[in-house]
């Protein structure tokens, strides 16, 4: 009778102290098979809890688990597994404690190879080989591959989520993912268009591969910053508001304006500055509005230049520095141009002392 029937997959229990206890088993065929077993308190001495563990065994060495409790893991109980030892497997639970009365067990069988038993009486402890691990959360699926704990906080991937939504692993969300905060402790790779409303930090060091190919663009102002205030580029020490810092043979910053026929307005590099130093001599340490070029090779005659090029990137002038002695702090400027059809010549010279003119002879 149905009657029957139920009586046969109820049984009572008892745990003599905290450990692992077998509750259930599969035996032959090596414990092929799967059920369904609830472990409940009934009241008295125990407040009534209860968690139903769905779990299964193939006719290898892989086992799973599902769980599923009202109130989650309690002072009773907090972990599942099935285990194996070749010939039989079983399910096991975790108890907390010794409950000496109105602990029962209850079984559905599911299908498959074999039905299983339940233990009745005082239980066995757990042994043998693991074949999986669960714990006993409000929710527990493929153990521990989705899990709602106690305090409704979701693991997908862990079996201890620290968050409201916890994932150990890598996540693909193919339609908008909308956060007020987003605090990345590794890396966060992004392969599609991204829009910030908010502020964007970041306090350790960044890498934007493909860089020719990525685009950083704003409707509004944009900056980037250091905690700090200033911005490095081959650096991360930048010692000015804008650091550059490159080992190339050609060109380390470029600047270009697209637009044509440009009248008006300026359409260069402006250096503004805002001091009211009217003394000369403290130009040097460019107290206004100072463009400074530096060479930091200490041989003598090395050089920085300005030139000044054509659309052809020929150079058709030039203004150059020369640093005669490092030691010293000697220098000298030499002033080129270029003829038709010729090369760049020197046209004069402004010694440490004198001025002196090429072809003329003339000194000044």
């Amino acid at each position: 009778s149905n009657t029957a029937q139920k009586q046969e997959n109820v049984a009572s229990v008892t745990v003599t102290g905290a450990g692992w206890y077998r509750v259930a088993h599969i035996d032959g065929s090596v414990g092929r098979g799967q059920n369904t077993v609830t472990v409940y308190t009934t009241g008295g001495s125990y407040a009534p809890q209860s968690v139903t563990l769905r779990w299964w065994h193939d006719w290898s060495v892989t086992g799973g688990i599902t769980v599923l409790s009202e109130i989650g893991s309690t002072t009773f109980w907090s972990d599942a597994r099935v285990t194996g030892d070749g010939s039989n497997s079983y399910l096991e639970v975790y108890f907390t404690q010794a409950i000496t009365s109105g602990l029962s067990l209850s079984m559905q069988y599911d299908g498959g190879y074999a039905r299983g038993s339940l233990y009745s009486g005082t239980l066995p402890a757990g042994g043998d080989t693991v074949r999986a691990t669960s714990k006993i959360g409000l929710l527990n699926i493929g153990s521990d591959k989705l899990i709602v704990n106690s305090s409704g906080v979701v693991g997908i991937g862990t079996s201890t989520p620290s968050q409201v939504l916890s994932v150990q692993g890598n996540g693909l969300f193919s339609g908008n993912l909308t956060a007020a905060n987003i605090v990345a402790t590794g890396t966060l790779a992004v392969t599609g268009a991204t829009t910030l409303s908010s502020t964007l930090n970041v306090t350790g060091q960044t890498t934007l591969g493909y860089a020719s190919t990525t685009g950083i663009s704003s409707s509004g102002s944009a900056y980037f910053a250091t905690s700090g205030g200033s911005v490095g580029i081959g650096t991360t020490n930048p010692s000015s508001p804008l650091t550059v810092i490159a080992s190339t043979t050609g060109n380390i910053v470029t600047f270009q304006n697209t637009a044509s026929n440009v009248t008006g307005t300026a359409s260069g590099i402006y250096v503004i500055a805002s001091s009211s130093q009217t003394d000369r001599s403290y130009a040097q340490n460019s107290a206004g509005g100072s463009l400074v070029l530096r060479n930091s090779d200490t041989t003598a005659n090395v050089y920085s230049g300005l030139y000044f090029m054509d659309a052809g990137i020929n150079s058709v002038a030039g203004i150059e520095g020369i640093y005669q002695s490092d030691a010293n702090n000697q220098g000298s400027l030499v002033f080129r141009t270029r003829p038709s059809g010729g090369s760049i010549t020197d046209r004069m010279w402004i010694d440490s002392a004198i001025s002196y003119i090429p072809y003329t002879n003339e000194y000044r």
